[in-house]
């Protein structure tokens, strides 16, 4: 069976049998599960890739009210549950099949829970803007997959997951040589796709930093822009603060040191590009500082509770005094393992750790008159209560593993 006819067969017989038939041992959900992924063999872009991998679905252990047959890049996707993916789906009334750009919504589901719907939705909408100039007019961005809009919590998630899609409709189902062209066309946006990512990933975990940059560090660090509306990026740092605190509470800290160095010399070999917003509109840099005085408070925090469990004994000596006096030009005063003093300043962010940020003069200023005594803590890749983390020591003007750059001025009435 080509592509047209497998389409055909699911659109024309699935609701009968999954209506009146027993799901265990019936033939339709077991060719969905095996044999009609055979049709896309005779597109050479998905049969001599040997990165892509496809799989099909009527539902596990009873009737799935979206059935689908999905095209996988191992690279970018994990299968269904989590990643990047193409995928035919079936609207609940089998009327109408979409071809689509996808993501896992499990992923978001077990990583966002209240927020997974906004979070995917989100998402989707930073692709579709990376991806425009590759659309063509045929391609959606909207899909209607639930019949009478009805409550389907899988169906919302492919609905809201959706960056591009073809729709077809059954009484008016392409011809095979149609469906092969626009699934090539697809395949190209998808491999597109997947260049953004690989592009922009710093190691192996690559649903989890793609979307970890999309819907924190990307819209909330230094000296970028943000396009999506200012209400949903600080409820997600207000989750991930609450759930920060909650954790920290419960379980401590864990704080990973890490070589600046080492980390730099890595980025040199792999060459990699952020992945990066385009602005689209003015900031609200009231709304942005707020996000990024949480993030600091809690990077405060963590750093706080981890001097407390090194000096154990000794921790009444670790006092955050950014609590009370934020003009002193470091958070933390503590002391080292020879009982001398120390100064930390605290700069904290759910980004990588080559994410830019702020100092200020005071700062400066401050690490020049306490010397060696003066550690600047950079914390990064925050995820509730763990984080990275690399030190700078000493006057930060006069570091070699920073550049300062001027940003900011003072204008006075002459």
């Amino acid at each position: 069976m080509n592509l047209h006819d497998v389409l055909k067969e699911i659109m024309t017989n699935y609701i009968k049998e999954s209506t009146e038939n027993p799901f265990k041992g019936n033939s339709l959900a077991k060719n969905i599960r095996s044999n009609f992924i055979n049709c896309f063999n005779e597109n050479h872009s998905i049969s001599e890739n040997k990165d892509f991998f496809i799989k099909g679905s009527a539902g596990q252990s009873q009737w799935a009210k979206i059935p689908w047959l999905g095209i996988f890049n191992k690279k970018i996707a994990k299968g269904p549950k989590q990643g990047f993916y193409l995928v035919y789906l079936f609207s609940e009334d089998m009327e109408k099949v979409y071809l689509s750009l996808n993501q896992g919504y499990t992923y978001f589901q077990t990583e966002y829970k209240k927020y997974a719907l906004r979070n995917i939705q989100m998402v989707s909408a930073y692709f579709q803007k990376e991806l425009l100039k590759n659309k063509k007019s045929k391609l959606l961005e909207d899909i209607n997959l639930r019949k009478n809009h009805s409550n389907h919590t899988l169906g919302k998630g492919y609905e809201k997951g959706n960056i591009f899609a073809i729709e077809y409709q059954v009484s008016s189902l392409p011809d095979n040589e149609e469906l092969v062209t626009d699934l090539s066309e697809m395949i190209s946006i998808y491999k597109k796709l997947n260049d953004i990512i690989e592009d922009g990933i710093k190691d192996d975990s690559v649903v989890n930093e793609i979307v970890e940059n999309v819907l924190e560090s990307r819209n909330t660090s230094v000296g970028r822009q943000e396009q999506y509306p200012d209400k949903y990026l600080t409820k997600n740092i207000d989750n991930l603060v609450d759930s920060a605190e909650k954790e920290i509470q419960k379980n401590g800290v864990s704080l990973k040191k890490v070589d600046i160095e080492k980390l730099k010399a890595s980025t040199t070999k792999k060459a990699k590009k952020d992945v990066s917003l385009k602005p689209k509109r003015k900031r609200d840099y009231i709304a942005e500082a707020a996000r990024n005085s949480k993030i600091g408070s809690l990077g405060e925090k963590m750093v706080l509770e981890d001097e407390k469990s090194r000096l154990k004994k000794n921790k009444n000596k670790v006092v955050h005094v950014s609590e009370t006096d934020d003009s002193k030009g470091y958070d933390i005063e503590s002391v080292d393992n020879n009982d001398n003093p120390i100064y930390i300043e605290v700069k904290a962010t759910t980004g990588p750790w080559d994410t830019p940020f702020y100092i200020s003069q005071n700062e400066i200023d401050v690490s020049k008159m306490k010397g060696k005594q003066y550690v600047l803590k950079r914390l990064y890749n925050i995820k509730k209560s763990k984080a990275d983390f690399y030190e700078i020591r000493g006057p930060l003007e006069d570091s070699e593993k920073i550049d300062l750059e001027v940003v900011n001025y003072i204008a006075k009435l002459k």
